[in-house]
């Protein structure tokens, strides 16, 4: 599974600021890193095993930007026909953010318990859209489900590995 940040589109990055510019590179790299990490590639591997999941994730893109409109309640996404998931920064930074108040939330990353939180729900985020990989529009088909069922069969699950997860970390340490 290749885990990359995305490349945005130029008339996207000249949209922002240096300085928010700066704070969302600083914070993909932090998901992508957090991504990366062998513990949480291999727990992934065995989630994989677990569920069956036979189809492949070929590419994981970190999004650089915050998602569009329509997406912010949304972690990610996850398109069946490219097997590619998307992550969604969701710390949307108001254009008219004054400088000194960007160079705090810069700083802001390089804090303990915000880093605990940022892995926490990029973890969550790369467990969800996994799911999504076996619990897809076909499996709801297949299955006679709605879409909320499906939603609410992936957020469960995501919620019970990612107690895993957690669990199998405090066992490691």
């Amino acid at each position: 599974m290749d885990i990359r940040i995305a490349n945005p589109p130029k008339e996207m990055v000249e949209k922002y600021s240096k300085d928010a510019y700066e704070f969302y590179s600083k914070y993909a790299n932090l998901v992508c890193e957090i991504l990366k990490d062998k513990n949480v590639q291999k727990f992934i591997d065995k989630m994989i095993t677990k569920e069956c999941i036979e189809k492949k994730v070929s590419d994981v893109r970190v999004m650089l930007f915050p998602s569009l409109k329509g997406e912010m309640a949304r972690g990610g996404t996850y398109n069946a026909k490219l097997g590619q998931i998307s992550i969604f920064n969701r710390m949307e930074i108001p254009e008219d953010t004054p400088k000194h108040k960007m160079k705090w939330l810069i700083d802001m990353l390089e804090d303990k318990k915000i880093v605990e939180g940022i892995f926490i729900e990029s973890v969550l985020n790369l467990i969800h859209e996994v799911l999504h990989v076996k619990y897809s529009n076909d499996y709801m088909e297949e299955h006679g489900l709605t879409r909320d069922e499906i939603e609410n069969k992936v957020k469960n699950l995501s919620e019970k590995y990612l107690d895993e997860f957690f669990k199998g970390e405090e066992n490691n340490q």
